[in-house]
């Protein structure tokens, strides 16, 4: 679990900075945001200096803590899972998102929501630090039905929009 967290705020500031410095999203993180509605290959189709650093902090994290061997596997099999689930392109009932009663697990519409709109909904796994940072961007429902949540966020930006 803590390895999960750990990765899961190392990615949100490697996710982060790839948007916000334009050189880095340009030249690295673009090759993954070719696709502005993801599909479960879209997982993986990245840049290979992207697939190189998310690899070592994925795997590195475990060796922190001398994780047993099962405890490892175990480990890189959830986020594989979660990683394809979020690029899944379905908000299917029995996906982690939907089982969890906390709201604090991303899942797919989440990560959509990050392909349409890239400077928000940094966090691969959970909401909790694109909430305090204030880059977290509701979903929008099955369908493409807008929540109330995303109309207000999309009238609050469109007002930052024009008072700049």
């Amino acid at each position: 679990i803590a390895g999960i967290i750990i990765f899961d705020f190392q990615y949100f500031v490697w996710h982060m900075t790839h948007h916000k410095v334009r050189f880095l999203y340009r030249h690295i993180h673009a090759v993954h945001h070719r696709y502005n509605s993801p599909f479960v290959y879209v997982t993986q189709y990245l840049h290979p200096w992207e697939l190189v650093v998310v690899g070592v902090l994925t795997t590195t994290n475990t060796w922190f803590f001398n994780s047993h061997p099962l405890t490892v596997w175990s480990y890189m099999l959830l986020n594989i899972v979660v990683s394809v689930e979020a690029h899944i392109g379905f908000d299917f009932p029995f996906l982690l998102h939907n089982l969890d009663p906390t709201g604090i697990i991303g899942g797919s519409p989440k990560h959509d929501m990050h392909h349409q709109k890239p400077l928000t909904n940094f966090q691969p796994f959970f909401n909790h630090f694109d909430k305090m940072f204030g880059s977290f961007c509701p979903p929008m429902s099955a369908g493409g039905k807008k929540s109330k949540a995303l109309l207000d966020y999309e009238k609050k930006a469109k007002d930052c929009k024009k008072n700049m």
